[in-house]
């Protein structure tokens, strides 16, 4: 480029914008095959992250700050083994029960359940009882089928103390009363907390017909002669995990869930892709003779070249921010369908926060500016070498296609065969 590239470059901006205006639903199309293929990563980007978020605030309410916990098969644990965990000076132990209800009281919605020991509970999830006076809660232990809620929870539901409320449970219809009010600590403890209902274990046993069962004992371990103590003193069938084990179990079978769904937007980009590049080639067809002339009057390959990329560039930008605003509107719709796709197949999840990350928008941004440059490349090669005097003979562009057809049959037929051998 010399110092009158800037003065040269003015005319054929005034060319493209001429363009732009004769015929803008070509520009149309370039700027909607880019934002296809933008909206549906960062759609799926924005549906999965929340998901992902939502499963890990569940997981974080129901582990806490415990270390390792003891499980055993779908009977649950013997209670006696934490009274015996107790009685050896293992004091960071806390009993658990956790399941999943149907909430018909509470929007007809799949809601964690936990039952726990509240005497217990300070050393592992503080935070949901920080702000709390376990004597204030007094039927929390002696009322039967006390459960305590979330305070925001329950001023949605239009719910006080001493209502009652109406459950599933392993498929049988039961009632509860509210009991109590959880009042989060901050706004983290409040999301842990929209999904969860927490019941004495006693009630919890009750209600998930487990008499002496526990789902499984948290520990706060702090070091690996204490872990081995405790595994000698385990009976047959019980086993210690991390506490990360089944959350990590979880997010490998989630993961296999969010690639089928990054597959299915990466097949959205290649369509926009391919629309980016027929319009493209279309439009340099189109202005094969206009480009010709211009080479006459002095214009050069990089010229042309850098006008055809330039013109997709601006395309490109305006197309992402458009994705990238319909990506995070559609994403807030797809939410329920990969909810309740996860519900089905995977665990029980309710999403109430949508999850946009700065990752998901900047991955948006330079796919989609790259996948415009990448389509564009080959018309904008295609029109560097044009070559004044050919060009303007029609008959040039026939030749060549002439000279592609045997190379294009042998493409369609090898397509359809791998085609017809995959049936």
């Amino acid at each position: 480029m010399n110092d009158q590239a800037p003065v040269a470059y003015a005319p054929l901006w005034r060319t493209a914008w001429r363009r732009l205006r004769q015929r803008p639903f070509q520009y149309i199309l370039l700027v909607l095959g880019i934002a296809l293929g933008v909206a549906m990563i960062v759609a799926i980007d924005v549906s999965s992250n929340s998901a992902q978020r939502a499963f890990d605030l569940s997981a974080a309410a129901i582990t806490g700050k415990s270390t390792h916990r003891l499980v055993s098969g779908p009977a649950g644990v013997d209670q006696q083994l934490y009274v015996d965990l107790r009685r050896h000076g293992y004091d960071f132990s806390a009993p658990v029960i956790e399941g999943y209800v149907l909430a018909r009281g509470l929007g007809n919605r799949a809601m964690q359940f936990m039952g726990t020991d509240p005497f217990a509970e300070s050393a592992f999830r503080s935070p949901l009882w920080s702000n709390q006076n376990i004597a204030e809660l007094g039927g929390f232990l002696t009322r039967p089928n006390g459960v305590v809620l979330s305070r925001q929870v329950a001023q949605k539901y239009g719910l006080a103390v001493g209502d009652r409320i109406a459950l599933q449970v392993k498929g049988a219809p039961t009632t509860v009363t509210l009991v109590g009010l959880l009042t989060p600590a901050d706004e983290v403890s409040n999301q842990k907390l929209s999904d969860l209902i927490i019941a004495d274990i006693s009630t919890a046993q009750e209600l998930f017909h487990m008499p002496g069962r526990l789902s499984h004992i948290d520990l706060i371990i702090k070091d690996e002669a204490t872990a081995t103590r405790i595994q000698q003193r385990l009976p047959a069938g019980v086993r210690m995990e991390t506490s990360d084990t089944q959350r990590d179990t979880v997010k490998q079978m989630t993961d296999a869930f969010t690639v089928n769904l990054t597959a299915l937007s990466l097949i959205a980009l290649l369509v926009g892709i391919f629309l980016i590049y027929n319009t493209v080639t279309f439009n340099v067809v189109q202005r094969r003779p206009f480009f010709a002339i211009l080479r006459c009057l002095g214009v050069t390959r990089e010229q042309l070249f850098w006008l055809i990329m330039t013109e997709s560039l601006v395309a490109g930008l305006i197309g992402t921010g458009l994705g990238l605003l319909i990506g995070i509107w559609l994403g807030e719709g797809l939410i329920g369908l990969v909810t309740q796709t996860i519900n089905d197949f995977y665990f029980v999840i309710n999403v109430r926060n949508v999850s946009v990350s700065a990752e998901s928008l900047l991955k948006g941004l330079i796919i989609g500016i790259f996948a415009a440059m990448l389509a564009t490349l080959p018309p904008a090669i295609e029109a560097m070498r044009t070559v004044p005097a050919s060009t303007l003979r029609r008959s040039s562009l026939e030749s060549k296609i002439t000279k592609l057809m045997p190379w294009l049959w042998v493409a369609w037929f090898g397509l359809g065969s791998f085609g017809v051998l995959m049936l």
